[in-house]
């Protein structure tokens, strides 16, 4: 629910710092975002930590992070659905970085990019809600797996298609729809495998690898349109990795936790 929530922040956003940056210019629409992060920074001042609940979780279980960690990296699911998270991180923060700059060459407006942008935010809300109720009916490792798989379609299609404002659009709500869908099946895999004690500790380990794919695909988008003014090479690979990330999960064995008690 948080994650959907957050999502609408895109959708506000986007169109309004374009909207910023008509009126103002770049330089004012940047000062008028850093005021609303001072705004948020306050804000989080208001909340105050609970009380500490001596390293045990909800259902008693007692935190043991090194623990939890030998224990995750013995288990097949937890390892494959860590390596998988790379191909998250590779084709999302490519697409949050290159998308607008990509319409741009294509000859559409700015305002396609920052309508590109919001409909992700918004169709983000509505996908990761989506996914935490499919995954009650599906299991966690399949709806998985078909996340990756449509992500790297609607790449696949958007790479082959004509670029217009249609298609950066319909595309936009496809990724956007599948942008965060992914942290409902990953995060009840992990809680129902190793608990919910160390449940934090292991989401880090997982978000390390996608925080890898991200910085990749981030700096390597731009490395390759440098070298050769095409951005074919990268959208190549994100439908590579996507591929071979949804084939990764399918693969993976069952969801039957391995933890049946408290620790």
């Amino acid at each position: 629910m948080s994650a959907a929530v957050g999502s609408l922040g895109t959708f506000v956003l986007a169109p309004t710092a374009q909207a910023m940056i008509e009126l103002w210019s770049w330089q004012g629409a940047l000062g008028g975002l850093a005021a609303l992060a001072l705004c948020m920074a306050a804000v989080a001042f208001v909340f105050r930590a609970g009380a500490p609940d001596g390293g045990e979780g909800a259902t008693g279980e007692k935190s043991d992070a090194r623990g939890a960690i030998r224990e995750a990296l013995a288990d097949q699911a937890f390892v494959v659905t860590t390596v998988s998270f790379f191909a998250c991180g590779f084709q999302l923060i490519f697409i949050a970085t290159h998308l607008p700059k990509y319409i741009g060459i294509c000859g559409l407006p700015p305002s396609v990019s920052a309508q590109a942008i919001a409909l992700i935010g918004i169709c983000n809300a509505v996908g990761t809600l989506v996914a935490g109720y499919v995954c009650q009916r599906w299991g966690k490792k399949n709806v998985l797996a078909l996340i990756y798989l449509l992500r790297t379609a609607s790449v696949a299609l958007f790479f082959a298609l004509p670029v217009s404002a249609e298609t950066a659009l319909v595309f936009a709500a496809a990724m956007g729809f599948l942008w965060l869908s992914v942290v409902p099946p990953i995060s009840g895999l992990i809680n129902s495998r190793f608990g919910a004690a160390n449940f934090g500790t292991l989401f880090g380990v997982m978000f390390l690898t996608h925080q890898l794919g991200a910085f990749l695909g981030a700096w390597l988008g731009g490395l390759t349109y440098q070298w050769s003014g095409s951005y074919s090479t990268a959208w190549i690979s994100l439908i590579v990795v996507g591929a071979l990330a949804a084939m990764l999960q399918f693969m993976a064995d069952d969801e039957t936790p391995r933890r049946t008690q408290a620790a």
